[in-house]
């Protein structure tokens, strides 16, 4: 139907294309949690319950992220359900040049992002220097 209106979708850039789903959501203005159940036939999913939707702050949060230095540019990330747990619920290796390439693009293409300003003097030689 959406051919036949010529209300094709966009290609996705490859810049936002090739990233992960935590790259994805360091990115992300907005983070929705939901609680998905399997339905009791079948392979589908339903939602249950209230789905919240929780503003990011992307420019705080992709400028406090260290760069790593230029011939190393991964991070490896744990993630935590709660700060005073000792273990860790997730662990992903995130790729920074794959993010701030993703979020130029975005910066770029969407409305939403033009005011985002990116610290690009962030390494993890500037952290250690910090008091």
């Amino acid at each position: 139907m959406a051919v036949a209106n010529k209300l094709e979708l966009a290609p996705i850039p490859p810049e936002l294309a090739d990233l992960n789903v935590l790259e994805r959501q360091l990115i992300a203005k907005i983070l929705p949690f939901a609680k998905i159940v399997a339905l009791p036939k079948g392979q589908q999913r339903a939602v249950r319950g209230a789905v919240v939707c929780v503003p990011s702050e992307v420019e705080t949060t992709v400028n406090c992220l260290p760069r790593p230095n230029p011939e190393a540019q991964l991070l490896q990330v744990k993630l935590k359900r709660h700060i005073r747990y000792k273990g860790h619920q997730h662990f992903y290796t995130v790729n920074m040049k794959n993010v701030l390439a993703g979020l130029a693009t975005l910066k770029e293409t969407h409305s939403e992002y033009h005011e985002i300003n990116i610290d690009e003097s962030a390494t993890f030689e500037s952290l250690h220097d910090a008091p």
